[in-house]
């Protein structure tokens, strides 16, 4: 049984990681990571993201900053 979908908005600011500093982060990789950096710290449960409204295009949580709450590394995923 699924439950209801929950969506909040939450303005922030996009870039993504470069090559280097994504292997520092998360060892050899070939995906590209999206930085989301939020105005506030975020502490509520996050499944999954969709950026700019654009719902097929999802993003799974790979890593969320454990000094600013309001830093999110995210990976590109199928949408379901």
């Amino acid at each position: 049984m699924e439950g209801k979908l929950i969506e909040t908005k939450k303005p922030c600011k996009l870039s993504r990681l470069g090559v280097e500093r994504t292997n520092q982060l998360f060892g050899k990789m070939d995906k590209e990571i999206t930085v989301a950096r939020l105005q506030h710290p975020y502490t509520g449960k996050v499944d999954y993201v969709f950026l700019n409204k654009n719902k097929n295009k999802k993003y799974n949580v790979k890593r969320q900053s454990d000094y600013r709450k309001g830093v999110f590394y995210l990976e590109s995923a199928s949408v379901d």
